[in-house]
């Protein structure tokens, strides 16, 4: 039974914008109702993953804008001096930090923070992100790699605790489906057929007949420390455990999680969020077979 390989943390949830195609919408209408992780729960999660964990990587996104807490860099640093080995990356719109401009100080804060990879999605125009991208190599930032993830970096495997990237994104909505990594899910169900299907996506045959990778492989914490099943669980309807209570090695093999992996290496989807989820599970999906095995049990 192997550890986790990622750490979502939902640093804040709500956004700067509400786009038709996000989750999000299921929790959030107004634009006015934003909740912030409270720096002490960032302080828990980050002492459980450095005392289980050996290295993993840590994406601040989920359902919500990372750059939106005033505590930000104080979330970098003690993930740095809490877990060491992580890689850090903060997953934004670029809204706050490249919204007209790019704005190379804020950004560079960010890094000496502890920050390793920064992902600008550039939501607009490709006009626009030729401009940022040409701005970030401009700015030229110390010790800081600017690239595009179209040619070749790939932000969801654990490089280093050391690098330093920028790494700029294409608009999803313009270049849905460009790659396998980059496509519109509807998040557990919760984004209308009618928008998936308007940029190209299915949502028939559900629940679909298919394994699902997420559980084994991540752990997803919301803004008030819950751990749910997964990142695409927007409204929390598998909920794992709280950080309050539990550590993270007691959340990630939990009887909750273990009844889902279960239910999922059958190709049993019907229970929520699964059940209405149309992503076909993530990459190398057989890989996980063996997880219950008596043999793989001492790998804990």
């Amino acid at each position: 039974m192997h550890k986790p390989y990622s750490i979502q943390v939902e640093l804040v949830s709500g956004c700067t914008r509400q786009c038709e195609y996000c989750g999000l919408q299921a929790i959030w209408k107004t634009g006015d109702e934003r909740k912030f992780m409270d720096i002490h729960t960032v302080d828990a999660i980050s002492k459980s993953c450095g005392e289980f964990l050996d290295k993993a990587r840590v994406e601040f996104a989920m359902f919500g804008e990372p750059t939106l807490h005033p505590e930000l860099c104080d979330a970098l640093l003690l993930f740095r001096g809490n877990f060491p080995k992580c890689q850090t990356m903060v997953n934004t719109n670029g809204d706050l930090v490249a919204g007209k401009t790019f704005q190379a100080d804020r950004i560079a804060q960010y890094f000496e923070c502890g920050l390793n990879l920064l992902a600008i999605n550039v939501y607009d125009s490709d006009e626009k992100y030729a401009r940022l991208l040409a701005e970030a190599k401009a700015a030229a930032i110390p010790g800081v790699v600017v690239g595009e993830y179209t040619t070749g970096m790939n932000y969801y495997t654990y490089k280093s605790p050391t690098v330093k990237e920028i790494i700029f994104v294409q608009s999803i909505a313009l270049h849905n489906g460009a790659r396998n990594t980059r496509r519109i899910w509807n998040h557990g169900g919760n984004v209308p057929a009618e928008i998936i299907e308007k940029y190209g996506g299915r949502t028939d045959n559900l629940p679909l007949p298919n394994m699902c990778v997420n559980p084994f492989r991540e752990i997803a914490f919301r803004y008030d420390g819950t751990a749910n099943i997964c990142c695409m669980d927007v409204k929390g309807e598998y909920p794992i455990g709280n950080i309050a209570d539990s550590s993270v090695e007691e959340l990630w093999y939990s009887e909750n999680m273990q009844l889902a992996r279960r239910a999922l290496l059958g190709k049993d989807r019907n229970f929520a969020p699964c059940s209405g989820c149309n992503s076909p599970g993530g990459f190398r999906r057989a890989l996980e077979n063996k997880w219950f095995d008596e043999k793989s049990k001492g790998e804990k």
